[in-house]
């Protein structure tokens, strides 16, 4: 599905962000659940984020974003 909606914005020439791999190192096929300050990311196994969750993953989409 995502490889799908990935090929869509490259034809359209839209930026595309893959959150999965912004979340996560799949190369060592681990995720973040604590920030820096050792807050939880995530407040249920379904991804709900906390507002600390939400502050970490703004920032790093904010440090990707090309205008």
């Amino acid at each position: 599905k995502n490889e799908k909606i990935k090929n869509i914005a490259y034809k359209n020439k839209v930026n595309y962000l893959n959150f999965f791999e912004l979340a996560c190192n799949i190369k060592e096929k681990k995720c973040n659940y604590l920030d820096s300050s050792m807050n939880k990311i995530h407040k249920t196994v379904a991804g709900h984020f906390t507002k600390e969750g939400l502050n970490y993953f703004s920032k790093l989409v904010g440090d990707r974003i090309i205008f």
